[in-house]
């Protein structure tokens, strides 16, 4: 069993190149684009398109199993059981990734961390290895209380560390899409019928997608009947969607499934329909509303960014309202 080990960036920190990604097996660095895809893998939906994560992982492995004669210098290598590897690193990477804490505040007075010599400021690394999978999780509960709304979008909340402010869309857009992802799984969407079909011109590639996703399409809760060569009539939307929103959900969610076809298609497809539907950026929520989006968020797995690896959240610490205030002496 490979034994991967290492560390590997929060989202929070990205780069616009795959530069800051070394990974080695036995020890010598090697080029492995399949370990580099699954590494990349599990940063979907934590960082934006085109960013890439920070990460030095180290695959342990018999050298009997590991071919290293396919290249002349020896950099690429060959595993005997690729998928054995490339899940192992998927496994203890995630582990790493599912205990990242939410953004956190520094004051410029802070101190900035190192690693490798490089300044990497708000930076937490966490160690990437199979171990983690199997340690026991905090049984700390961190219940967030809503205090407010701050500027045209924000929630002020209180939490056992600190003061958090949640962005009100993406925290809410991160709970759809975690919902319609759990609906794909199942089989089982969840649909309010329009009184009224709304028609909806689209290209005929759109209309090939749709028709190629059709069973998906209705575990998110759109259904839509042909309606000509270039129309479709949607007769029900997922509940969570506004119907006034309807026609730019569908257009967008079908261009998504045209544009990312194969892999990882319902995946964009589900992120565009849960922006959608979320609660806009300057949308006033009552207390309740605020304390529902709040619960969601603590239940929702992997919360700290939304579908698109934007932040949900930013935690100002206790600590650091004690040392700003000077009531640390």
């Amino acid at each position: 069993m490979p034994l991967v080990s290492g560390a590997v960036s929060q989202p929070r920190l990205s780069r616009g190149s795959r530069d800051g990604i070394i990974v080695a097996v036995n020890g010598r660095p090697i080029s492995a684009r399949a370990l580099v895809y699954a590494l990349e893998e599990c940063y979907q939906g934590r960082l934006e398109r085109g960013r890439h994560p920070l990460a030095v992982l180290d695959v342990g492995i018999d050298p009997e199993l590991v071919d290293v004669n396919v290249h002349p210098a020896k950099k690429e290598v060959r595993f005997r059981d690729e998928g054995t590897v490339f899940a192992a690193l998927q496994r203890a990477v995630r582990s790493a990734l599912d205990g990242s804490e939410p953004y956190r505040y520094h004051s410029t007075s802070s101190s900035v961390e190192t690693v490798a010599g490089l300044p990497q400021p708000q930076l937490v690394l966490h160690e990437a290895t199979t171990a983690i999978a199997t340690a026991i999780p905090s049984t700390e509960t961190s219940v967030l209380r809503p205090i407010g709304q701050a500027g045209p979008g924000y929630l002020v909340a209180e939490g056992p560390h600190g003061l958090v402010l949640v962005d009100q869309h993406a925290a809410h857009e991160r709970v759809l899409y975690n919902r319609f992802l759990d609906r794909l799984r199942e089989g089982r969407g969840t649909s309010q019928p329009l009184l009224i079909p709304q028609a909806v011109d689209v290209d005929p590639q759109l209309i090939a997608a749709a028709a190629d996703h059709r069973a998906e399409l209705s575990s998110l809760g759109l259904e839509y009947e042909e309606f000509g060569p270039r129309s479709l009539r949607i007769t029900a939307v997922p509940v969570e969607l506004p119907s006034g929103r309807a026609t730019a959900a569908i257009q967008e969610t079908l261009a998504a499934l045209a544009e990312h076809r194969g892999d990882g298609a319902m995946e964009k497809a589900a992120a565009a329909l849960a922006c959608h539907s979320a609660v806009r950026f300057g949308d006033v929520l009552d207390v309740a509303e605020q304390r529902k989006l709040l619960a969601d968020l603590e239940s929702t797995r992997e919360s700290i960014t939304c579908p698109h690896g934007r932040p949900t959240r930013l935690l100002v610490e206790w600590q650091e309202l004690t040392r700003h205030f000077r009531r640390n002496y």
